[in-house]
């Protein structure tokens, strides 16, 4: 039996690891980063200032490993969307890191039980968020100062070699993530011309929300993932979740 072949539009350097684990379980990956993160610049930051700090993005610790503020948040609590940010967190030097629900708004809504009123909350985050924490938080008496410290800009053309494998039928499987991805994403088959060759592909999203755009454009063979992480995008390929 041939091995499924899978588009990953994860953009760098979640798209080599979702890949790895791809392979490792015996499917053929290519990759087509529909995301490109940058950081920003952004207003100084105080650590003194806070009582805790919120992440909900890997990408966050990475726009942050050369502030200069990073040494001063480090011993600072850490509340983080998933296990994934978690672990990027602690490999960036924060001591005191938990990792919470991979939904956003799951853990906010328990932090007014972890911190006392009147403290402030750093939120480093990206430009673009369908996510605000400020206003679960103000209701609890908790501040939050949210700081733009990387964007995610899509990308408008897919590789050569991704171009010409759907062309010639030789992707069975997308995975995406966000409806950002799947919008640029199907951007991108339109400018190729290539939008026709989407219906018959198997589309593994991670929310109903990050579908959207790809039903819009056409798809049909539609699965969403029981769990909103890695290892549910992966069941979803074999039918579960």
């Amino acid at each position: 039996m041939t091995a499924m072949r899978v588009l990953v539009l994860r953009p760098r350097p979640e798209a080599e690891e979702t890949a790895a684990a791809l392979a490792a379980l015996g499917y053929r990956p290519l990759l087509a980063p529909m995301l490109e993160v940058r950081a920003l610049s952004h207003p100084p930051i105080d650590p003194a200032r806070y009582a805790a700090v919120l992440l909900t993005s890997a990408n966050a610790v990475r726009a942050l490993a050369d502030d200069p503020a990073l040494p001063g948040l480090r011993p600072l609590p850490v509340f983080a969307v998933g296990a994934h940010t978690a672990r990027a967190a602690e490999g960036a030097g924060f001591a005191l890191v938990e990792a919470g629900e991979t939904d956003g708004a799951a853990l906010v809504a328990r932090l007014p039980r972890r911190l006392a009123r009147g403290t402030r909350v750093l939120y480093p985050a990206g430009r673009d968020r369908a996510f605000d924490p400020v206003p679960v938080l103000a209701a609890a008496g908790i501040a939050v100062d949210v700081i733009a410290v990387y964007a995610a800009e899509p990308v408008p053309d897919l590789p050569s070699d991704v171009v010409a494998a759907i062309a010639g039928g030789a992707v069975d499987a997308v995975l995406t993530g966000s409806a950002r991805t799947s919008a640029a994403f199907a951007a991108a088959l339109g400018r190729a011309g290539l939008l026709g060759r989407l219906e018959p592909l198997l589309i593994c999203g991670i929310s109903e929300n990050a579908v959207v755009p790809l039903r819009r454009s056409g798809a049909s063979r539609v699965r969403i993932a029981s769990r909103p992480d890695q290892a549910g995008l992966l069941a979803c390929l074999g039918g579960g979740g």
